[in-house]
């Protein structure tokens, strides 16, 4: 039985799902602040992330988590950046407004376990901290006076940023007064919004960029957004939204109604299969806000907002073969009646 909203989360509109060693969730939303939930998402409790007037911040974007030390002995950090600056809980205790982030709406996070962090704004500023200290944090010069909406920190202290138009990297940014960016885009891409940053410390495909959807060869025209990478022991599987087959496609009312694909690369990134729409959304409906996880027994779960009926609903799918195969037909999982109000929301800007 899936409920639209779980017990005591205060907003269908989520930012950024993170969890921590301890296995606890954390939901950053939009209205609804930061809830917690110990079992599994079952319920949930709000978080006390205060600003500096006394009030409980009510829009956060992002999250990220790291540990002090080795197994269940260290300290677990939470970090939660949003409207109104950026706050740490250490092992469920309170939550800390960062000091030098203090006025800022930070919109990215990056933190790894030996305390280097890094937070990015809305305004293109950057604060770095090089331990667990709420009040460590240092303002720093970004790549581009625009939000920055991703970072990844790699294993030489290197802070890669992207941005809505580039992604960028910086060597000295965590000892240097001076911050020097450096571009650094696919080959033949000169400018594209950067959405998310993952870094790979396996080292098991370290090489260049590689273009997923190979569509030099054989031009499709149509828009691709929004997409959302897991991995397991098949590999790596990529669900994005495209316009691709709808009526128009490539064009401005096409991307209002894109349909939820996916596609596999059982190698890791080396090779990628043959892109496959999981949902059947029709032409001139639209597939949005898609959200997938790969469960312990290795199925994978999608789910996503779809207006089909007219009317605002969530839809499922589910792959027991590593993507191989879904289920022959999509199952409505919320609003069924249509008697709920949903927000439509294609995205968000600003």
């Amino acid at each position: 039985d899936a409920n639209l909203v779980s017990n005591g989360l205060r907003s269908n509109s989520i930012n950024a799902v993170a969890a921590d060693r301890d296995g606890v969730i954390y939901a950053a939303t939009n209205g609804g602040g930061l809830s917690k939930s110990y079992d599994n998402g079952e319920t949930w409790v709000t978080e006390k992330l205060l600003l500096t007037d006394g009030s409980m911040a009510d829009t956060i974007y992002c999250l990220a988590v790291s540990k002090q030390g080795r197994g269940a002995e260290g300290s677990k950090y939470v970090f939660a950046g949003g409207k109104g600056g950026l706050w740490i809980s250490r092992d469920d205790g309170p939550w800390i407004r960062a000091g030098g982030a203090a006025s800022a709406s930070i919109t990215a996070i990056a933190a790894m376990d030996n305390g280097y962090t890094a937070a990015g704004d809305s305004s293109g500023y950057v604060y770095v901290c090089r331990g667990y200290d709420a009040g460590g944090f240092t303002q720093k010069t970004g790549p581009a006076l625009s939000k920055i909406t991703s970072l990844a920190i790699d294993d030489n202290y290197t802070l890669w940023a992207g941005s809505g138009t580039k992604q960028f990297y910086s060597e000295n940014i965590f000892n240097a007064a001076t911050v020097s960016w450096t571009p650094h885009m696919p080959a033949g891409v000169s400018s594209a919004p950067v959405s998310s940053i993952h870094i790979d410390r396996s080292r098991t495909y370290p090489a260049p960029f590689t273009k997923v959807l190979g569509r030099d060869s054989t031009p499709v025209n149509s828009n691709c957004a929004c997409p959302s990478l897991l991995a397991n022991e098949d590999g790596l599987h990529l669900f994005y939204l495209d316009d691709s087959g709808e009526i128009g496609a490539g064009s401005a009312s096409a991307y209002s109604n894109p349909k939820l694909w996916y596609v596999n690369s059982p190698d890791f990134g080396r090779c990628w299969g043959q892109p496959v729409k999981i949902c059947s959304t029709p032409n001139g409906k639209a597939a949005w806000a898609h959200s997938e996880i790969i469960d312990k027994n290795g199925i994978i779960h999608a789910v996503w907002r779809d207006n089909r009926s007219g009317d605002w609903q969530v839809f499922y799918q589910r792959s027991e073969d590593g993507g191989k195969n879904w289920l022959p037909a999509d199952m409505c999982i919320g609003n069924e009646d249509g008697t709920l109000t949903l927000d439509n929301l294609n995205y968000q800007s600003g």
